[in-house]
C-alpha cells in the first residue's frame, strides 16, 4: 500500500480509521465467534476477499477506467467447511467503507448462530438467508440502496508476493521481498533486518500474508549494499519460488489444536523437493496441523492438513493432502486427495505429485491447471504410479 505502481488506491487510511471505529464503538464488541474483513486497493488478488466474512477490493471501471469503485463479497471462509464468499452485487465509494462494515457487523451480531459454535459464522447465515434478502437488510440499515454493479476491469490473482527487487511508483526508490521460510527469524536475523530498514529505508518493514517480508523504500544507489547485506545474514533477495510460497502454521509446538509439527518439517520438505524434482516457480504449498485451517490449505495448489495415524499400532505423524486449489477466476477449493499418508512418506508422495506433473502436464499448464483436468479418481491414480509402500498399516 502506497508504494506499489499497479496499486489503484491507497487504503492505508481508511483502513486506520476503520480500525478506530470498530474499537471505538462499544456495540460492536459482543460478536459471535470470529470475524474477518480483508481490503484491497492494488488491483491484485493480494487479500484473498474470497475467503474473509467481509472482502473489499477496488477495481476501475470500464466506461470510466479513471474512476476506482470498490467491489464487496461477503461470507467466506477456509478452515474443515469451506465457503467462498459471495459479491454482494454492489458497488460502493471509498468513503461508504466504514458505514458499509459497521452494519454488516450489526447484522451479524443480531442475526448470527451463537447457539451453535461450529455455525457462529457469517456465512451460514448467508447460506440460511440468500444473498438477496442479506443486502435488502443492508439496504435497510443503511437507509439507502447502494449502486448495483456495472462493467469494471477485472483484478488478477497476486502469485509473487512482492518478493525479490521492485521499483516503487516513488521515482528512484524500491523494496526488496525477501522471502523468510515459514515466517521463522533469529534474533540475529530481525536485529540485522531493522538496521537495514534505518540505514537504507525510512525505518520500516512490511510483512506479507504469505509469512514474508519487504524492506521498503531504499534507494537505488544502495540496492547492491542491502543485497549483500541480506545474503550475509542467510537470506536470498531473488524470487525463491518455492521458499517465498510454502507457508506453514504455528503447529503443535506452540497450539494445543495442532494434529503435527509444522515448521521444522515444511523447511525439510523444501530442501528436499529442490533437489530431487523440477518445482514450478508458482506452486503454493500450504501447511496447516489443524482443521481451523490457519495456513488457509484448501487455497493452495498443494495443501497439507495434518492428522495422525497407525503404524504396527504405534500412533505416528501423518497428513491428508489437497491440491488444486486456486483463486482465479475458476476458483475452487482444494480436493482431498490421499488421506493419512505417514510423515515418513510424505517426501516420496509430493515427490511423485510434482514428477508426475511434470511429465503429463500440457505446455505451459500450470498445476492449478493440471489437476483441474482430472476427476479426484485420476488423479490419484496418475499420482499414485509406481509408488510403492514402505510399511504395513497396523
Amino acid at each position: 500500500a502506497g508504494i506499489n505502481p499497479m496499486e489503484l488506491v491507497d487504503l492505508s487510511e481508511t483502513i486506520r480509521a476503520l480500525q478506530k471505529h470498530l474499537l471505538d464503538h462499544r456495540e460492536l464488541f459482543n460478536l459471535p465467534r470470529k470475524f474477518n474483513i480483508a481490503i484491497s486497493g492494488c488491483g491484485t488478488n493480494c487479500c484473498y476477499q474470497e475467503i474473509h466474512d467481509i472482502g473489499i477490493v477496488a477495481v476501475r471501471m470500464k466506461q470510466e477506467p479513471n474512476q476506482i469503485r470498490f467491489l464487496v463479497y461477503v461470507g467466506g471462509k477456509p478452515g474443515h467447511t469451506p465457503y467462498f464468499s459471495q459479491q454482494l452485487g454492489v458497488l460502493i465509494d471509498k468513503q461508504d467503507i466504514l458505514s458499509l462494515c459497521h452494519h454488516i457487523l450489526e447484522m451479524f451480531r443480531d442475526h448470527g448462530y451463537r447457539n451453535n459454535r461450529a455455525r457462529a459464522r457469517m456465512c451460514f447465515l448467508i447460506e440460511d438467508w440468500g444473498i438477496e434478502k442479506f443486502r435488502n437488510e443492508l439496504f435497510h440499515r443503511l437507509g439507502k440502496k447502494l449502486d448495483s454493479v456495472v462493467d469494471y476491469l477485472p483484478y488478477t490473482e497476486q502469485l509473487v508476493d512482492h518478493m525479490g527487487v521492485g521499483a516503487q511508483k516513488q521515482t528512484g526508490m524500491f523494496y526488496i521481498g525477501v522471502p523468510i521460510i515459514v515466517g521463522r527469524l533469529s534474533g540475529f536475523q530481525m536485529i540485522g533486518l531493522a538496521k537495514i530498514a534505518q540505514s537504507y529505508g525510512n525505518g520500516t518493514l512490511r510483512l506479507t500474508n504469505k509469512q514474508n517480508l519487504l524492506l521498503p523504500n531504499i534507494a537505488e544507489a544502495n540496492l547492491e549494499k542491502v543485497k549483500q547485506e541480506l545474503t550475509g545474514m542467510g537470506f536470498q533477495w531473488e524470487i525463491s519460488g518455492l521458499r517465498a510460497h510454502t507457508v506453514a502454521c504455528t503447529g503443535n509446538t506452540f497450539c494445543k489444536f495442532s494434529m503435527t509439527e509444522t515448521k521444522n518439517l515444511a523447511h525439510q520438505l523444501i530442501r528436499h523437493l529442490e533437489t530431487t524434482v523440477h518445482i514450478p516457480p508458482d506452486l503454493k504449498i500450504n501447511i496447516t496441523g489443524c482443521p481451523n485451517s490457519c495456513a488457509q490449505h484448501t487455497i493452495s495448489d498443494i495443501g497439507l492438513l495434518g492428522t495422525t495415524t497407525r503404524i504396527n499400532g504405534q500412533r505416528v505423524e501423518a497428513w491428508d493432502i489437497f491440491v488444486g486449489g486456486r483463486l482465479d477466476e475458476k476458483k475452487s477449493f482444494a480436493r482431498l486427495l490421499f488421506e493419512a499418508v505417514p510423515v515418513s512418506e510424505l517426501n516420496q508422495t509430493l515427490e511423485q505429485i510434482l514428477r508426475t506433473y511434470d511429465e503429463t502436464k500440457k505446455n505451459s499448464e500450470s498445476f492449478r491447471e493440471f489437476c483441474a483436468r482430472f476427476r479426484d479418481d485420476e488423479l490419484k491414480q496418475l499420482f499414485s504410479k509406481e509408488k510403492e509402500p514402505q510399511y504395513t498399516l497396523g
